[in-house]
């Protein structure tokens, strides 16, 4: 048989040539929901960015509209706004849509349409007043169906390491039990996701007036993302993405026939401390921060995890720029959400013999009480406004909060008044324990990790900064501030203050925010290096010295060409690119050369299909070697998740055909395919042998976001 596509060269140089042979159709079956065909960019007048921090517990969004062709380095943070006027949040209703957040979570319940039952989704601040509708009675479902079809804490699908995995085990079991169709349970982020962003998108268009923005423009997003995530949770994200903004219908996606999108233009993932960092640094109510050289530890305090990175901040006065430590980076499972959780179990355990008014039935009224109310008013007032230390000093039984929980009896024994639930110090102390602790740990663990010989922290850890959500809370803020004057006192560590920055239209943007800037600021970023190996599927022309095609004969992968009388390798993989490469100015761009033979004599239809070039593209999360076949152990972590489709029809007038073995005439098709890391996009283009363009085959490209660690160009 002839081959498709063969390799002329040796493989590992930087111009190669490169083949792929049969088994074609039975991979891209198996792999039909994980790609998409490659498709051009659009080019527009202005140009969007959307920051995006996809939180745990709350989310946020910011934009930025610039003109095509503008000086990014040149950009006023201040002209970053956020995204606001979420549906159904009553606090915009009181502050004039002034809410910057919106709450990380979705209702899933079902709809009657005549003979069908469709499921409705409900997002944000939706679901709470869904919460108060069922209360009052005005709801269309249930009180069952509601509180079964309320998922939270989905952010932590995306991550697969163990300390995770008892939060991903519940939600996965609670979508197991809420959707009735078994296809579209992983499908919680996206449902959020593409709510989220048609939000973001409306509003947007309500600044024409004043941004010049129209539906048509380029947009760009730039998600912060944890720091500690590894490639795959990246790529989940990413997949998520691209499936909500194919439900919108955003030209940021390229889109197939049958529903499925696999690739997004213009994505960028910015570490979430560096996003902190950036948006503190560039508040114009911060000057004077930091000075040149100052390392700082700045500790991001989320809804689900708290991260710590240690940074050098450069040339503070002129053009800053943030230098990450060797230190590696740290998470922990601590964040602000586990104090909520906490607060709700303590309610719960409360209120398990409470008596209400009325002829309310008991157990029905109680998760009512705690979701719609008591967790609301905790939530957005008291958490952030009560006064206490972990080590406060007054009696532990002392009252520091009353909240408001409708119909409750008085019962002075649990400490209830009448539609009041009264809380004590000791109680407040224990549902911050948690968070409180993990927090100073990874601080402390980050902190020795810059000791001195003797032991203690560097003099040069001037700061400790607290960013995040949770980040503003003095109860953590005092216990971290506690145990580091122990430190002072019984182990002779140097005096470190712990600040917390002034934020610009409040701290729930800084991340969203901060995304943006560290798009701006990629210059001042870190080199980056790939976290997993591209890949592209080939045929190799047989070489007796290569082990590999050797190995290959033995299992039956050798095919000689009917036409030519050469011996081909088959479905062998070449990596493009591979794990821990640094992309350079130098290493951005690899050639390939190809041949392929197109056979005369045959079926018009099979002649012509033969002037298609489908290729597919492969990813593995490890290191990989050339000349592998697909099936082969070497590539077992290797998945197949796009395709390379050119049209070179155009060559056939261009050509002279040969006449090969038995008379049997042929093509001999020679082009070369020009693959280059352009930001977050892995692009390609065909040329011929003098560097034009193929005349009729389009540019092409496939996100590569996911393959940078966050925050890198």
């Amino acid at each position: 048989m002839a081959p498709r596509n063969y390799q002329r060269g040796k493989a590992g140089k930087s111009k190669a040539s490169r083949v792929s042979g049969k088994g074609r159709n039975r991979i891209a079956k198996a792999n039909s929901g994980r790609r998409g065909p490659i498709s051009t960019i659009p080019a527009t007048k202005k140009i969007i960015h959307i920051g995006l921090d996809f939180g745990t517990g709350y989310s946020s969004a910011c934009y930025l509209v610039l003109d095509e062709g503008e000086d990014i380095t040149k950009i006023n943070p201040t002209r970053i706004k956020p995204i606001q006027n979420y549906p159904e949040n009553q606090q915009a209703d009181l502050q004039g849509g002034r809410v910057n957040e919106v709450p990380t979570e979705i209702l899933f319940v079902y709809l009657r349409e005549g003979n069908r039952v469709v499921p409705k989704v409900f997002w944000g601040y939706e679901v709470q007043n869904e919460l108060k509708k069922v209360k009052n009675s005005t709801s269309l479902w249930s009180q069952a169906e509601v509180e079964k079809g309320i998922i939270r804490n989905f952010k932590l699908l995306l991550d697969n390491t163990e300390h995770t995995k008892d939060f991903r085990d519940n939600i996965e079991r609670q979508l197991r039990e809420v959707f009735k169709d078994t296809s579209q349970q992983p499908q919680a982020i996206e449902h959020f996701l593409t709510a989220w962003i048609e939000h973001c998108l409306a509003e947007l268009e309500k600044t024409q007036a004043q941004t010049g923005y129209t539906k048509g423009d380029k947009v760009y997003f730039d998600i912060a993302v944890p720091p500690v995530w590894e490639h795959r949770a990246l790529q989940k994200m990413h997949d998520a993405f691209a499936r909500a903004l194919y439900n919108i219908d955003s030209p940021n996606v390229q889109q197939r026939e049958d529903g499925f999108s696999s690739q997004v233009h213009g994505l960028f993932f910015a570490s979430e401390p560096e996003a902190h960092a950036f948006s503190i640094l560039e508040d114009e109510n911060n000057v004077g921060f930091v000075r040149d050289r100052d390392r700082m530890l700045l500790l991001d305090v989320g809804s689900g995890t708290v991260d710590a990175i240690v940074f050098v901040v450069q040339n503070a006065q002129g053009k800053m720029k943030l230098q990450q430590e060797t230190i590696t980076g740290e998470g922990r499972l601590c964040g602000s959400a586990y104090v909520n959780n906490h607060f709700r179990e303590l309610c719960r355990q409360r209120l398990q013999h409470a008596k209400f008014y009325g002829n309310a039935v008991q157990a029905s009224l109680v998760h009512l009480v705690i979701e719609a109310e008591l967790m609301s008013q905790f939530e957005s007032y008291t958490k952030r406004t009560v006064k206490f230390t972990m080590d406060d000093d007054r009696p532990p039984d002392t009252t520091l909060e009353s909240l408001v929980a409708a119909s409750l009896r008085e019962n002075k024994k649990h400490n209830f008044g009448p539609s009041k639930m009264f809380f004590t110090l000791n109680e407040f102390q224990d549902i911050h324990r948690h968070t409180c602790e993990g927090t100073w740990e990874l601080a402390e663990t980050m902190l020795r990790k810059t000791a001195n010989k003797n032991g203690k922290p560097t003099v040069t850890t001037k700061k400790l900064v607290l960013a995040g959500g949770a980040g503003r809370s003095t109860v953590i803020k005092a216990f971290i501030e506690g145990e580091l004057a122990k430190k002072v006192a019984s182990h002779n560590w140097p005096s470190i203050p712990v600040l917390v920055p002034s934020i610009s239209d409040s701290p729930g943007v800084a991340a969203s925010r901060g995304a943006i800037l560290a798009f701006l600021n990629w210059e001042k970023a870190p080199a980056r290096k790939m976290q997993c190996s591209y890949g592209l599927k080939i045929s190799e022309e047989f070489d007796g010295s290569k082990q590999t095609h050797v190995d290959a004969r033995d299992t039956e992968k050798v095919e000689e060409c009917e036409l030519t009388g050469k011996e081909y390798v088959e479905n062998l993989i070449c990596w493009i690119y591979k794990k821990g490469q640094e992309i350079t100015t130098e290493t951005r761009e690899y050639t390939m050369h190809m041949e392929r033979i197109i056979h005369c004599d045959i079926d018009p239809e099979e002649y012509k299909k033969q002037w298609c070039w489908n290729e597919e593209i492969f990813v593995s999360y490890t290191t990989q070697e050339d000349s592998y076949p697909v099936d082969h152990a070497e590539n077992e972590n290797s998945e197949c998740i796009a395709t390379m489709n050119l049209d070179l029809s155009l060559l056939e007038e261009t050509l002279v055909p040969i006449e090969g073995n038995a008379g049997r005439r042929y093509y001999a098709v020679e082009f070369w395919v020009v693959f280059e890391v352009n930001g977050w996009n892995l692009s390609y283009k065909a040329i011929d042998s003098d560097g034009n363009p193929l005349a009729g085959v389009p540019e092409g490209w496939f996100s590569i976001a996911a393959s940078f660690k966050p925050g890198e160009e």
